[in-house]
């Protein structure tokens, strides 16, 4: 009895019922790999011992199934549950309940548990598996990465119970890694009235596009969505309902990012030129060369963001840090971060306090409205009551 490889696979050799058997576990042959083979032998030899081994439910593929007059079972590796659980997710695709990037996500999220585990049985694998897989995974990657990755695999499991694959979740217990702060670095206001500036004067055609990015604060592919349907120009409001995602036309990220934000005066005013110009020839409130809107943001990128950063010597940061920069100097500006953050379509201000509160830290602080409030509201006190006593 015993473990050995061969071509670079790890195979088991057991005794039962007075016949050698050899079983190939289909998984390479590494480190945790030999673990996990040394806890299955020991089992596989313990249930043979108290005549409780069901060969089918361990090798249903095997061709001794036949000398043992068994039937094979449903196979319950790993790669055929993942299967299973890929096609439900596609319903639910299909059925307008996830994202088409939810899904995409998904799936290659999957691909990295599949190609270590797909070979297993979705039974045999333990806490301590995962756990091994996820310190290898977890070289060269971001813990945010290795987070999404895990999220899923978790769904994977606790789909697997309830159908009754697994008695227990090996996942339940495994923890998520501790992530990185989020890579926020906001344009000053100078830099952003001069990325507005160079494109009012340069890039007129993609100008207004900025700076509804700057002035709102929304979402690259909530702004790319636009259409002049959503904008009410009496109250000056727009309701974001859509964004692009993976070149399609979605519903918005979360059910607080469908929202309904203010329209400040300098982006009025851009509109409102804006609209003379594009109004009849789209929906769409922002289109490309070809009269067509954007789907993504790469060629917005590629042949007018970094060209105009380059151009004005800023230094380069990602289009999404519109979206940072309208938060941050809200926040300096004084705004209430309640309206900040249904602005931005946040969950609560938790969130905007998390993501800004080290660039809010370090605004020097001049003049205190709570004081001012307190000292306007006793002068106005003392004023009445001077009245009366009059």
């Amino acid at each position: 009895m015993g473990i050995y490889q061969r071509n670079k696979k790890l195979w088991l050799n057991f005794v039962y019922k007075g016949v050698r058997c050899y079983e190939s576990l289909g998984i390479e042959d590494t480190k945790s790999n030999r673990k996990y083979a040394q806890r299955l032998l020991a089992e596989i030899q313990n249930k043979i011992e108290f005549d409780t081994f069901k060969y089918d439910e361990y090798f249903p593929n095997s061709k001794k199934l036949k000398l043992f007059n068994l039937v094979p079972t449903k196979t319950n590796y790993v790669k055929n549950v993942v299967t299973e659980f890929i096609k439900t997710k596609e319903n639910k695709y299909e059925a307008n309940i996830i994202s088409h990037s939810s899904l995409r996500n998904n799936k290659g999220e999957l691909l990295h548990f599949n190609s270590y585990f797909g070979d297993y049985l979705i039974d045999k694998i333990n806490q301590i598996d995962i756990e091994n897989w996820i310190v290898e995974l977890a070289k060269g990657r971001k813990s945010k990465t290795i987070n999404n990755i895990l999220s899923t695999v978790k769904q994977l499991f606790k789909y697997a119970k309830a159908k009754g694959y697994i008695e227990y979740d090996p996942s339940e217990n495994v923890n998520f890694l501790r992530e990185e702060k989020p890579d926020i670095e906001p344009f000053s206001l100078h830099e952003m009235n001069a990325i507005l500036e160079f494109f009012k004067e340069n890039k007129p055609k993609i100008y207004p596009l900025i700076a509804f990015l700057f002035y709102t604060g929304c979402r690259t592919g909530e702004c790319l969505a636009a259409k002049w349907e959503n904008l009410d120009s009496n109250t000056w409001t727009y309701h974001i309902k859509e964004s692009f995602s993976d070149h399609r036309l979605t519903k918005t990220k979360t059910k607080n990012s469908n929202r309904i934000i203010d329209i400040i005066p300098p982006l009025q005013e851009v509109l409102r030129s804006h609209k003379l110009k594009t109004f009849m020839k789209s929906d769409f409130m922002f289109l490309n060369q070809y009269g067509k809107p954007f789907k993504s943001s790469g060629k917005i990128l590629c042949q007018h963001w970094k060209p105009a950063l380059k151009r004005l010597g800023i230094k380069y940061r990602s289009i999404y840090q519109t979206r940072h920069t309208y938060a941050v100097l809200s926040l300096i500006a004084g705004e209430n971060p309640h309206y900040v953050s249904k602005q931005l379509g946040h969950v609560n201000m938790q969130m905007l306090f998390t993501k800004y509160a080290r660039y809010i830290e370090n605004y020097k602080h001049t003049e205190s409205k709570f004081a001012n409030y307190v000292t306007n509201v006793l002068h106005q006190e003392n004023t009445d009551s001077q009245i009366i006593n009059k």
